[in-house]
């Protein structure tokens, strides 16, 4: 007669892959594809959110995939224009506060353009306050006002 136990291992944590263990380099040459703002989403997506709450010096405290994401691009401009407007519906204050933290928007960022973000409602670009380089937020909605 069969018997029906088998000798299958259990899977332990450190057997399931995960995005943040393949190597850096690959997930920075990746993200060289997505549009400026995804790259920025991406990046707020391998940072602790603990550290965007309290972002005391957070530009050191950034993951390593982070600090090469956002190493790899000017910071000038952030048009989310050039995301899916799906997904710029869905972006929320928490989501901007994220990015702008983690592009260091209050000392790089020039220009903002939040066409076609309804949701937000401006707390969320608490991180720009008191910003000496900014020139230009754009808060035109398609869905809610004429620009």
């Amino acid at each position: 007669m069969a018997s029906n136990s088998t000798n299958k291992r259990r899977r332990t944590a450190a057997d399931t892959l995960h995005i943040s263990n393949l190597p850096i380099g690959f997930i920075v040459d990746v993200s060289a594809y997505l549009p400026k703002p995804s790259r920025a989403i991406l990046a707020a997506a391998f940072t602790s959110s603990s550290l965007l709450q309290n972002n005391n010096d957070l530009i050191h405290r950034l993951s390593p995939i982070s600090t090469a994401i956002i190493s790899a691009q000017s910071w000038n401009i952030l048009d989310f224009e050039d995301v899916e407007r799906e997904l710029a519906n869905k972006l929320t204050d928490d989501d901007i506060y994220a990015i702008l933290t983690c592009i260091n928007a209050h000392d790089m960022l020039k220009r903002l353009k939040l066409r076609g973000c309804t949701n937000i409602t401006g707390i969320g670009l608490n991180p720009l306050r008191g910003s000496a380089v900014l020139k230009q937020i754009d808060l035109c909605s398609h869905f809610r006002l004429l620009c």
